[in-house]
């Protein structure tokens, strides 16, 4: 097997964020936590969950936010600067020698323009899996589902806890899921 297969990176990032038409004017929607856990390919087995808090520049957490992601702004202050970051990923986890996933396009939109907004190099491979449309064709519905309600759909208990780590560890299961059941067809 090549190497940029023998396992998925699986990613789910968390964001600031407001409430409908409250966020500030000089603010503006900034990653503070990237999560992660590693897919086998060969066993489906999932592994090494783990997660970075990330300092934000541009924007503060909200209380919405806090109540959505459990983050606080103090939390976040201690985290470690996003290039930083970029680089544990691509030279500590080899990111970018592996396919990597997450539950829907976003999470890749928002590290991508991250990347660029800090004139930061990309971490991962080109190779993304976008695990919600996936699960959007497979179970041949007319809108991408929730994270929760695809979990429900397939069987799944729910993941315990709202951080980008638990995130990620879930869209590892769907995605395990779903080639478990492709395995089962004759070559």
């Amino acid at each position: 097997m090549h190497r940029q297969f023998e396992q998925v990176v699986v990613v789910s990032v968390r964001t600031t964020c407001w409430e409908k038409g409250a966020r500030p004017e000089d603010e503006e929607h900034e990653i503070i936590e990237i999560g992660f856990c590693v897919l086998s390919m060969t066993t489906l087995e999932i592994s090494r969950k783990e997660s970075f808090l990330i300092r934000p520049q541009r924007s503060k957490v909200s209380e919405f936010c806090t109540l959505l992601t459990t983050l606080t702004q103090e939390q976040v202050e201690t985290g470690i600067a996003f290039p930083y970051a970029c680089s544990l990923f691509k030279h500590r986890y080899e990111t970018d020698s592996y396919a990597w996933a997450s539950f829907g396009e976003d999470h890749r939109l928002l590290i991508e323009r991250e990347c660029l907004v800090r004139q930061t190099p990309y971490p991962f491979n080109a190779l993304h899996l976008n695990v919600r449309l996936l699960t959007t064709f497979h179970l041949q519905l007319v809108q991408a589902p929730s994270m929760f309600r695809t979990l429900s759909l397939l069987g799944l208990p729910p993941q315990e806890g709202r951080r980008a780590g638990d995130a990620a560890w879930s869209a590892a299961r769907v995605l395990a899921f779903f080639l478990s059941r492709l395995r089962r067809f004759p070559e």
